[in-house]
């Protein structure tokens, strides 16, 4: 579970998540994987209810992974979901790349 000083007393949230969204904004992250420089692969995963084992195992190639999963990501940081397909396309053709 999140640090309690990390969880917003009225909602329950996690508070990193608001930061994703300004970050996302100012080009700061570019690629889905930077969302996990401040927020916890396993605190995403608990709070999109994927258990932590199959959300690392599918992280590794970004497959078997619900579009539903990544939209719930998108609301948790108030992002778009087409903000979230954009990050994890520039995820995929990162990885390519290599």
């Amino acid at each position: 579970m999140a640090s309690k000083s990390y969880i917003d007393p009225e909602t329950g949230k996690d508070t990193r998540y608001d930061l994703i969204k300004v970050l996302v904004e100012d080009g700061k992250i570019e690629c889905f994987t930077d969302i996990f420089k401040f927020v916890p692969k396993t605190t995403v995963a608990r709070d999109i209810e994927m258990g932590s084992s199959t959300w690392n195992r599918s992280m590794n190639g970004l497959v078997n992974i619900p579009l539903q999963k990544f939209f719930a990501i998108a609301r948790l940081c108030d992002i778009t979901e087409r903000q979230i397909m954009e990050l994890i396309i520039n995820e995929y053709e990162k990885r390519r790349k290599k």
